[in-house]
């Protein structure tokens, strides 16, 4: 099966590329869109399951409750939450510190201190920002000579939330 992981480890990117291009998020905006932002839909034993998204023990309780006043009941679907919620229109580590302290703004992201095997990695970036700033410039050099597929032979993906068939 051709995963991202896989794909991106043909063309040269190592698994701490990706989660170094998590870090370099940190000033990205996400839109709540408070209607699905409340829950997310994942495919379990083909089945959709909607579960709620702050309701995991790793996601620091204080900072669900936070999120939650950003997304109210009803409406809300314009509001936007920051990826890293300490330091967003700054380019630095925070993003890892913020991981260890359990406030990822998406489970995918508070994954990456979860998961255990990137458990180190974050760790090294919370407390090394110059190694984390070298690294991350190094990442964004091998991917740009990446050979992209264009017209075509490339796909973009139109609609978020709809898996897309991984070409090599």
């Amino acid at each position: 099966m051709l995963t991202s992981r896989n794909l991106s480890r043909k063309k040269g990117l190592l698994h701490s590329d990706q989660q170094l291009f998590n870090g370099g998020s940190t000033d990205f905006q996400v839109g709540t869109y408070s209607s699905d932002f409340r829950s997310f839909q994942i495919n379990f034993a083909n089945a959709m399951v909607k579960i709620p998204v702050y309701n995991e023990t790793n996601i620091d309780s204080s900072f669900t409750t936070s999120l939650q006043s950003n997304c109210p009941s009803t409406g809300g679907d314009s509001n936007l939450a920051p990826l890293d919620v300490t330091s967003s229109e700054s380019f630095d580590n925070e993003y890892f510190k913020n991981l260890i302290s359990k406030k990822g703004l998406l489970p995918s992201n508070q994954q990456l201190f979860n998961e255990g095997s990137t458990n180190s990695l974050v760790n090294a970036y919370s407390t090394n920002s110059a190694s984390f700033l070298t690294d991350f410039a190094n990442a964004m050099l091998k991917i740009g000579e990446l050979s992209p597929l264009t017209g075509t032979s490339g796909q973009i993906r139109t609609i978020a939330t709809t898996q897309t068939e991984l070409r090599h």
